[in-house]
């Protein structure tokens, strides 16, 4: 299934806001080797022990989900379960979104249970998700989670790749068809894939976002306390567990913070944010034969990325350097086709050489891959909101 809605900075993903990546300190460009992350003996349970401690048990509700009595009152006296789907769904977008009823609002740097966001009328997507798959499925609508991964960005000077993952909510309706619920103010069109995750994932995600949201904000117990819980949802949460290297590292737990770190990369070996984490960890401490080699891999990731020469020719294009700015964006297009800022760059970087052939082929290209592309609805009451026919076999 194909999906364009987008969003979602730390050691790893944080939904609906930037994720903290990596820190590339070399150049050198070489191919991937199998590396082994595990640890040998016994070392491996200390330091898991450590990292992990001993959360409380979960109850065996999701918390993102619940909605108190009051909250289950309003939806019943304002939306009856007898209704079919279309009309049921219209309704509590309604009631959630317009400015004259709860006036649901977004802000990218809060994330909140469904009744956080019921009460404080602000969240981001990821909160919104929650509030409103809870209420879908209150009132008989089928609701549930799926993750979308957009093009990456880079910080200013290169070094630190910001990713951005964004939640929407999806569910079949009567008739045949299936709505998207898209949070996002700004939205982006890419040809990234989404994902159905579960209730549980979602859990994972929240706890995740928690304990981003603490280490940029300087509270690494509190990051590492509810980073803790998003693994022990989930063990194999590669991103979560590259978070609490950041939490680690920044609390002066250097030993803690590798191992972290290993983990991240031992449940996905390509996590670019666990690799830089690590080379940078390790050239802090001046072990520069192990950092060689997470160095080299991000950079080899770096170079067949057509967005990281995307972002170099566009800081080439704001010096002045057009020229070299083309070369780059050509390399762009050879390791992606279809996407359509690539080639307006192009057209602009052509137009400043003074060659307006070249110029106009390139815009002309732009054009025509916008027009293939997915084109979003208008945004409504803080929300898009589209339906589909889907296959019902």
């Amino acid at each position: 299934m194909n999906r364009h809605p987008s969003k979602g900075q730390l050691a790893a993903r944080l939904m609906c806001a930037p994720r903290i990546s990596a820190f590339v300190l070399a150049l050198c460009i070489a191919g991937c080797e199998t590396f082994d992350y595990s640890y040998q003996g016994g070392a491996a349970q200390s330091l898991s022990s450590a990292v992990l401690g001993n959360p409380a048990p979960l109850p065996p509700e999701p918390v993102t989900l619940w909605l108190s009595d009051d909250a289950k009152a309003t939806l019943d006296a304002r939306i009856n379960r007898k209704w079919n789907d279309h009309y049921k769904l219209n309704e509590l977008r309604e009631l959630l979104f317009d400015e004259d009823e709860l006036s649901i609002g977004y802000d990218a740097n809060s994330t909140k249970t469904a009744m956080e966001l019921w009460e404080t009328r602000k969240g981001n997507c990821l909160s919104m998700t929650n509030l409103f798959i809870a209420t879908a499925r209150y009132i008989g609508l089928d609701a549930h989670y799926e993750t979308v991964e957009v093009a990456p960005t880079w910080d200013h000077e290169g070094w630190t790749m910001i990713r951005y993952e964004h939640i929407i909510a999806v569910g079949k309706l009567d008739g045949g068809t299936e709505y998207v619920m898209d949070f996002l103010p700004e939205f982006v069109v890419g040809d990234r894939e989404a994902a159905r995750i579960s209730d549980t994932e979602a859990l994972a995600l929240y706890y995740n976002n928690l304990g981003a949201e603490a280490v940029i904000g300087g509270d690494q117990q509190v990051a590492v306390d509810n980073l803790r819980v998003a693994l022990q949802i989930d063990p194999g949460f590669s991103d979560a567990w590259n978070n609490m290297g950041a939490a680690m590292r920044r609390s002066g737990r250097l030993e803690l913070a590798e191992y972290a770190y290993r983990r991240a990369l031992q449940a996905d070996d390509d996590n670019y944010s666990a690799l830089g984490n690590l080379a940078q960890l390790y050239q802090s401490e001046g072990r520069d034969r192990e950092a060689k080699h997470y160095v080299e891999r991000v950079n080899w990731y770096r170079q067949r990325n057509p967005y990281f020469h995307y972002f170099v020719a566009r800081t080439l294009m704001e010096e002045g350097h057009y020229r070299d700015a083309v070369t780059l964006l050509e390399r762009s297009v050879r390791l992606k086709r279809d996407e359509p800022d690539f080639y307006e760059a192009l057209s602009r970087s052509w137009a400043r050489l003074g060659n307006s052939e070249k110029s106009g082929d390139y815009e002309a290209l732009a054009q025509k891959y916008r027009e293939e592309g997915f084109r979003p609805p208008p945004r409504h009451h803080n929300h898009r909101f589209w339906v589909q026919t889907v296959d019902v076999n």
